[in-house]
């Protein structure tokens, strides 16, 4: 009995060894299972973000140049209507500017023609500074537009 009991004492302490090193191992093995596990998602994680981030990046510039190819278009409209407007103001003020020239000359005309008791004078030179005013109301616009 002696014997089994030595020989049991003596293979026992040695298989709690062996178990403690197995389950250490083991430890050490789930530890390392775990912590690439969290590598390989924390990588994920981080290349997922950065390709938002550069996705976000590329959109924005995309958005930055059909933005500024719209607003250049919008100049260019602009600009050619102010350039219509202009010419459309320049020949109204080329046209009163004959009307008035030939009331002046109407007014003169008239003028040297009647007498102190007629009132065709004074119609003429109220429908003249009529046009005097239509002409600095567009010269004005045409200032404004300028």
């Amino acid at each position: 009995m002696n014997t089994s009991l030595e020989t049991e004492q003596t293979i026992h302490p040695m298989s709690k060894k062996k178990t403690k090193k197995i389950k250490r191992k083991k430890w050490i093995q789930f530890l390392g299972f775990i912590l690439v596990w969290a590598l390989l998602i924390s990588g994920g994680l981080y290349g997922s973000k950065m390709y938002v981030e550069h996705l976000k990046e590329q959109i924005l510039a995309d958005l930055s140049t059909q933005m500024e190819e719209k607003l250049s278009d919008v100049q260019v409209d602009v600009a050619e209507q102010i350039d219509e407007v202009e010419i459309n103001i320049l020949s109204d003020i080329e046209t009163l500017q004959e009307q008035i020239t030939s009331f002046n000359q109407l007014l003169n005309f008239a003028k040297d023609s009647t007498n102190d008791q007629t009132d065709n004078s004074n119609q003429l030179y109220s429908q003249l500074v009529e046009l005097q005013e239509q002409l600095s109301q567009l010269q004005k616009e045409l200032d404004l537009i300028k």
